[in-house]
């Protein structure tokens, strides 16, 4: 069997070091694939249980070295040198490329179904449609899971049709409206500038100084958005961009622009005047050197040296 080295949640890891492989404190999980929501490929998910009526969704990602890379783990030597990292995944992502799979193609918004109806037409499509790439099992074991079943209350509109029947149709409204919940919250908290990179973008922008405080919030909320649309498709993404005001932000960042660009030219120039003044001065030196050789060649036969001019004469 292949061992990896791995970044786990921190409650996965207490569980693990709480319990055994055969200790029921360990959470039951199993490794699914389903459509990755941005690139509609299929990806890797570790889904596994917190409690009987709470299920998590971890995304898989490995992150591979350039060169050739070993790990070591005690007395063992692990050859393959990638590192997997596990992060947590809302649900409701996962769940935009199934019920996207079952909208008209005419570009109408669809009816109202049930659930089992919902996700049993999806499970029908994206099997014939992924040659089996993303197993039926996975898709039918994910929509299953308690978590994927609340998650559709905030990607799709619901209506009551009787007290023990709710039906529901996507919503891409509904998804933005979603979302833009997150990027309030990932922009208004000190997430973004636990990166240092990005604080380091940031102050290199000049985002920091006073008096760009509200050019500062856009830009952080600008950030959000982005990595928020990474999980987003194309349509929803662009609907989530346009549903904020960074025209302020966007002149800002193209007169910046601008104004590195003239730096760099008049940098440019002056470099171009030293070599010009350098050539000159060549081309002078050139010349005058040019006279001398001239003299050189002139016929001096029977002409007196200059020497004598300044030899005492006898009387």
């Amino acid at each position: 069997m292949t061992t990896h080295i791995g970044i786990l949640p921190a409650d996965i890891l207490q569980a693990i070091a709480l319990g055994g492989p055969s200790d029921s404190i360990l959470p039951p999980s199993r490794f699914i694939r389903l459509l990755h929501p941005r690139t509609g490929l299929p990806c890797l998910f570790l889904s596994y249980n917190q409690s009987p009526q709470a299920t998590q969704i971890l995304e898989v990602q490995g992150v591979s070295p350039i060169n050739a890379r070993s790990w070591t783990l005690g007395e063992e030597v692990i050859s393959d040198g990638k590192l997997l990292i596990l992060t947590p995944i809302d649900p409701a992502f996962l769940l935009i490329p199934i019920l996207k799979s079952t909208m008209p193609t005419d570009g109408t918004s669809g009816s109202f179904r049930p659930a089992d109806d919902i996700f049993e037409d999806a499970i029908s499509k994206l099997s014939g449609e992924s040659n089996d790439v993303v197993p039926v099992v996975d898709i039918t074991s994910f929509v299953e899971m308690d978590c994927a079943r609340r998650a559709l209350r905030r990607v799709c509109e619901m209506k009551e049709v009787a007290s023990n029947i709710t039906v529901y149709r996507f919503s891409s409204a509904k998804v933005v409206d979603y979302v833009r919940k997150k990027v309030d919250h990932m922009s208004s908290f000190p997430v973004i500038e636990m990166s240092r990179s990005i604080t380091r973008n940031l102050a290199k922008d000049g985002l920091f100084d006073d008096g760009r405080e509200v050019l500062l919030a856009a830009a952080k909320m600008k950030i959000a958005c982005d990595l928020i649309c990474q999980y987003l498709p194309p349509p929803e993404s662009a609907s989530l961009l346009a549903s904020y005001d960074f025209a302020d932000l966007t002149a800002f960042m193209k007169q910046l622009e601008e104004e590195n660009l003239t730096t760099i030219a008049n940098s440019g120039k002056g470099t171009k005047t030293l070599k010009e003044t350098n050539g000159d001065k060549k081309r002078k030196i050139t010349k005058g050197s040019q006279g001398v050789e001239k003299l050189k060649k002139a016929n001096v036969k029977g002409m007196a040296k200059l020497s004598t001019f300044f030899l005492q004469k006898k009387l």
